[in-house]
């Protein structure tokens, strides 16, 4: 089934995001490389965001985007509310049957793609920012994991 595959593809993704997170020491976190962008930390809220926003969407046709909580904690507290969201949203995806996985519905950012389509566009944001990631730990002298987990 389609999303068997999609949560085995979204978990490897997650755990090489987890180690890239992981290799960046905490006195560097709030590293940007230009001021427009996003931080080292701020990627990883977004990334946990945008979980929020498309898991909600999918499962519930709610593409709300979550309540600012203050400033992001240090890495290995952003590191275990990624896992308990990510465990969460596994769950509310896992109550999905195959005909609801393949309507078409439309984000309020103007795509219509099945919900599916949203769930591979989930993945493929976060390797997206996961290379946004790679290029800061490397600014910083990193070594990034490999990135296939």
């Amino acid at each position: 089934m389609e999303l068997d595959r999609f949560l085995e593809s979204w978990d490897r993704v997650r755990a090489v995001t987890v180690k890239a997170a992981a290799a960046m020491p905490e006195a560097e976190a709030d590293f940007r490389p230009v001021p427009e962008v996003f931080s080292f930390r701020e990627l990883l809220a977004h990334i946990m965001g945008a979980e929020q926003v498309f898991v909600g969407g999918v499962t519930a046709d709610r593409w709300d985007r979550p309540p600012a909580d203050g400033a992001p904690p240090d890495i290995p507290a952003l590191l275990e509310r990624m896992e308990k969201l990510h465990a969460d949203s596994k769950a509310r995806l896992a109550g999905l049957d195959q005909a609801a996985l393949g309507q078409v519905v439309k984000a309020p950012f103007g795509v219509g793609l099945p919900r599916m389509g949203f769930l591979w566009l989930l993945r493929d944001h976060e390797v997206h920012h996961r290379g946004q990631m790679y290029t800061y730990l490397r600014l910083k002298g990193v070594t990034p994991p490999f990135f296939a987990g």
